[in-house]
């Protein structure tokens, strides 16, 4: 919150700008794909992360990041959802929630490595970003396919 003074003006510029992602994605994702969506967006907050280190394009770049990660969230719920058979559907959505929860826990801790290198948090979360787009690309696209009710159609 250093550059625009209080945090809740900060939490105002960041909930605002939920809207417009959603609104895009919502948009997009059709014409593109849930695959290509998902690592284009990855890609482009991993980015974002890495020039936010430059502190004259911080706060353009930390917005820029923030608008990326939630077309990433936008997207990502869709896409989850529709790679798993109907059979394991809701356990595998149930799996993927956990795994965002354990994610939540740990990357406030990721945060105490600035005091190793200012610029490490940024390159572990730009990392992460980077390697989920990797192994996205492995999954197959689910845009205009049949969801699948077995796991030998799947």
């Amino acid at each position: 919150a250093g550059n625009l003074g209080s945090p809740y003006v900060v939490s105002l510029i960041n909930g605002s700008l939920e809207l417009p992602a959603y609104v895009v994605s919502y948009f997009v994702v059709g014409k593109f794909g849930r695959k290509h969506m998902t690592c284009l967006s990855l890609i482009l907050t991993s980015a974002c992360l890495a020039l936010s280190y430059f502190e004259a394009v911080r706060v353009f770049f930390a917005t820029a990041g923030k608008f990326f990660v939630s077309i990433t969230f936008s997207v990502v719920y869709i896409y989850g959802s529709e790679l798993f058979p109907t059979v394991v559907r809701n356990a595998s959505m149930g799996m993927q929630s956990l795994c965002a929860r354990i994610g939540g826990m740990v990357a406030p801790l990721v945060g105490l490595l600035v005091s190793i290198s200012p610029a490490l948090p940024l390159i572990v979360f730009a990392g992460v970003a980077i390697l989920e787009a990797f192994f996205i690309m492995f999954l197959p696209e689910t845009l205009n396919c049949p969801l699948p009710d077995s796991f030998e159609e799947g």
